[in-house]
């Protein structure tokens, strides 16, 4: 897990600069790992087995979902030096969780090509239908697009802006989580113009 957790963090280094940071990134996703291990789903290459792409899906407690109609600036935690998580993680069974935070997806930019995509979005389906048997009322799915080149991403995949930052370009995005589930990701990759 620590070779994995420092290889996912190191992806995050195009947007953070500190060391600090990036070890607070692993120590964070180790935690998360441990918690709910069905969240955090990994791509490796077959030629080395390092990380290429991941995903976090994070079950969001009730109290914690008025963080999506906040500014996304205020509700940083990976890169931040924000010491409070402002998301709290359900517990599986939890009744009343009805939304997932896409924490992390993220693709190393040398595979960030329609296979790859296709792999990671895929593989996000199948995790997210395994989620919606510990958490029976998901409806949900939100996330927030830090970098422009996954606006197309976004547009393609039906994902709808609904908070816009004004300080930064970041937003909250959404999408009903039974529409992403019954996707057809290859159709939607289609569209897309990388």
């Amino acid at each position: 897990m620590a070779d994995l957790t420092t290889q996912i963090g190191l992806l995050y280094a195009e947007l953070v600069r500190e060391g600090s940071v990036v070890a607070k990134i692993a120590r964070v996703l180790r935690a998360w790992a441990q918690e709910y291990p069905t969240g955090m789903r990994v791509v490796r290459r077959a030629d080395n087995l390092n990380v290429a792409g991941v995903i976090i899906l994070f079950p969001v407690s009730s109290e914690s979902e008025f963080n999506f109609f906040q500014p996304p600036s205020k509700s940083f935690y990976l890169t931040s030096d924000n010491p409070v998580d402002p998301f709290i993680r359900a517990a599986v069974g939890d009744e009343n969780c009805t939304s997932v935070y896409i924490r992390a997806w993220i693709i190393d930019p040398m595979f960030f090509n329609p296979a790859t995509l296709y792999q990671l979005l895929d593989d996000t389906q199948k995790t997210l239908k395994r989620m919606q048997s510990d958490f029976p009322q998901l409806c949900d799915l939100y996330s927030i697009i830090l970098h422009p080149v996954h606006e197309e991403l976004r547009r393609v995949l039906g994902f709808e802006r609904i908070y816009q930052d004004t300080q930064r370009s970041y937003s909250w995005v959404y999408l009903a989580a039974d529409r992403f589930v019954n996707l057809d990701i290859k159709q939607a990759l289609t569209n897309l113009k990388i």
